[in-house]
């Protein structure tokens, strides 16, 4: 198990807090969406999303491309047996060395 940034000397305790608070909210903010509930994005752009194959009522997730003007939205929904049921926006890249 890491410390997860608790080994930072912190200003004092509200520091972490408000630390902590920052860093779960980013979770937060990028939960799945469900098609069915929450309906489909707003803005064409490259999503994470969770696919369900009829065939053979399997779901997994990968990424695909979300298109408002176009009738079947997401371009996996073109795939016959293949229907994105949940999205969530893809994570911010890693900017370490």
């Amino acid at each position: 198990m890491g410390d997860y940034g608790s080994a930072v000397d912190w200003e004092n305790e509200w520091q972490e807090i408000y630390a902590l608070r920052n860093k779960l909210g980013k979770y937060e903010d990028n939960e799945w969406r469900s098609v069915e509930t929450d309906g489909d994005p707003r803005y064409e752009n490259v999503y994470e999303v969770t696919v369900n194959d009829k065939t053979t009522n399997h779901r997994y997730v990968t990424q695909d491309t979300y298109n408002p003007k176009d009738i079947f939205g997401f371009s996996i929904n073109k795939n016959k047996g293949l229907c994105v049921v949940a999205w969530r926006y893809l994570p911010e890249p890693y900017e370490g060395i």
